[in-house]
């Protein structure tokens, strides 16, 4: 092979960062760019809004240290995206365990996707941390960390019937703050000037970050962490923390659907 042939750019492209790098030692002239994740996209879901929202994601260090357990090829479990009709019609979206051998299915409610960019945000990563959730439960190869939670998860397993009050209450629990974080590292991402608009409107002084965590909560209605709120009381004009969740939880309903 003439040194001609092998400075020619590398058209169809390695698939690891090895073979990416075996190719530059033998003269190929190439970047060595590799998308890890596993998480494929059916073609409902591809151009959407909700796919820009899902790249914008995939840029934030909380989001991709959620999706890590499913980064790289010949991955234990894979995760596919769809938009379609839910078992639930009134679900934002489901994930569905199918089976060791089948990839974790999340399919967002058709009829939900015209909701403010920041709410769709928000039901991505919380059917991810289902589909991470399912992982950690699944996996052959359990880690320390993973063998943890499923001590974890067994306590609620024991203490609430059906998968999903178990997994919401884990969630309620475990999620609630580091999901409220990944929303407010991409909220100004999908739309600056959406965003700021938002602000002006409703939080002329900065949004807190409560607004986040509220927007997190949302989905996790009726779990033990929950209902426990409704029964903090407060004297007004200082606003209960119920009242203060539900209230950013109407305020971003007014959010632009944009994503750009």
């Amino acid at each position: 092979m003439g040194i001609e042939e092998k400075s020619r750019k590398v058209k169809s492209g390695p698939t690891t960062l090895e073979d990416c790098g075996f190719l530059q030692m033998m003269g190929y002239d190439l970047e060595c760019v590799i998308d890890l994740f596993e998480i494929k996209k059916d073609s409902t879901f591809i151009g959407t809004t909700a796919d820009c929202i899902y790249e914008k994601l995939k840029s934030i260090d909380g989001f991709k240290d959620l999706a890590s357990g499913f980064e790289g090829l010949g991955t234990e479990f894979d995760v596919i995206l769809k938009i379609g009709a839910t078992q639930n019609a009134s679900a934002n979206g489901q994930a569905w365990w199918r089976g060791s051998n089948q990839p974790i299915e999340i399919t967002f409610n058709e009829i939900k996707m015209n909701r403010s960019a920041l709410e769709v945000a928000r039901t991505i990563v919380h059917e991810m941390v289902h589909a991470e959730l399912y992982r950690a439960i699944n996996t052959t190869n359990p880690t320390e960390k993973e063998l943890d939670f499923r001590e974890t998860f067994n306590t609620y397993v024991m203490m609430y019937r059906g998968s999903a009050d178990q997994q919401h209450n884990l969630m309620a629990d475990e999620w609630v703050t580091k999901m409220g974080e990944i929303l407010k590292d991409v909220h100004q991402m999908l739309d600056s000037d959406g965003y700021n608009t938002f602000k002006n409107v409703y939080y002329p002084n900065g949004i807190p970050d409560h607004f986040y965590k509220s927007v997190a909560w949302d989905g996790l209605q009726g779990t033990i962490a929950w209902n426990l709120m409704k029964n903090i009381t407060t004297t007004p004009p200082i606003k209960s923390p119920l009242e203060i969740i539900t209230q950013d939880i109407d305020n971003v309903k007014r959010g632009r659907k944009n994503c750009l």
